[in-house]
């Protein structure tokens, strides 16, 4: 699903962990946890979204102020192990619901914008550990989006400023962050959306260049494919909004 960037309450090893506020106010937020004996004031922020908790540990983005730089953050329930991850301006832009934010095996992974671009990061938890993870493309922004964790490895779209919005996939490092598969050949995206895990095989909608179909993929080119042509049997176009019933 996607992430809600005002969401108000996570789950951090049975403590609960909530912002009071709201994205923007005038008033900007306040960070809280709270077990069923006490509850802790964390801090003050001007802004504060996407909480998610890794390895019983909360993070979220915040500034201060509003002439600090946008962060990555963590807690550990404590005022003094609330503590920013990152110097520089990092921005997460989860504008249209495209899911900026994952973890995979303990690790967070997010689409952020800094001086360079909009690009893959990852965080372990630690300062040194939160880096960009590649930079997909040199000349711009490659705009990671729908992130999506399947069998433990990371699934996503990003444009290379060569063959536009396609499918990639990440293990953490550069040189095993690659594209799966240029859908829609040449400089033109395939425009993949509603990215979805069933049972291990990852669904999506996306155009190949003859209309927007549904297709599967095991990660790589050959078992990236369409899974059948949906609008000549039913004589209707864009299939979208993908889910899972359990």
């Amino acid at each position: 699903g996607n992430i809600n960037r005002n969401a108000e309450f996570v789950n951090v090893n049975g403590s609960l962990f909530f912002k009071s506020g709201w994205y923007g106010s005038e008033y900007g937020n306040k960070l809280w946890k709270t077990d069923e004996s006490t509850t802790i004031d964390l801090g003050d922020f001007k802004y504060l979204e996407y909480l998610e908790c890794v390895n019983n540990t909360l993070f979220f983005f915040g500034r201060l102020t509003s002439t600090d730089s946008m962060s990555l953050w963590k807690s550990d329930g404590t005022p003094d192990g609330t503590t920013r991850l990152t110097q520089t301006s990092v921005s997460v832009n989860n504008e249209f619901g495209f899911n900026p934010i994952v973890n995979v095996n303990g690790i967070l992974y997010f689409s952020a914008k800094n001086q360079f671009g909009e690009e893959l990061w990852k965080s372990d938890g630690t300062a040194n550990g939160t880096v960009i993870v590649k930079d997909i493309n040199p000349n711009g922004s490659s705009s990671p989006k729908f992130l999506t964790n399947l069998n433990g490895v990371l699934y996503f779209v990003a444009n290379d400023g060569t063959t536009g919005d396609e499918l990639w996939k990440s293990d953490g490092t550069q040189n095993g962050t690659v594209a799966v598969k240029d859908i829609r050949p040449g400089a033109t995206s395939s425009r993949i959306y509603d990215m979805v895990n069933v049972n291990g095989v990852l669904y999506f909608t996306a155009n190949d260049g003859t209309e927007r179909e549904i297709w599967k993929s095991d990660g790589t080119e050959q078992g990236t494919v369409r899974l059948k042509d949906v609008i000549s049997e039913f004589d209707f176009t864009h299939p979208n909004f993908l889910t899972k019933f359990d």
